[in-house]
């Protein structure tokens, strides 16, 4: 939901990077793993590529 009132991709980007390491982040993370979806991890160098960040 609070992708969706994002401005521009940077801001999605800035929101996704800040987002993953609050108490909320780290939670979700442990959920995802508990039922093996696929982590931060996974997916970040594809969200790296998306951004155009090396």
């Amino acid at each position: 939901m609070r992708l969706n009132k994002q401005v521009s991709a940077e801001k999605v980007r800035q929101y996704f990077w800040s987002a993953m390491s609050t108490d909320r982040g780290i939670d979700s993370y442990t959920k995802l793993t508990t039922i093996g979806a696929p982590t931060f991890e996974e997916v970040r160098d594809g969200f790296k590529t998306l951004c155009g960040d090396k």
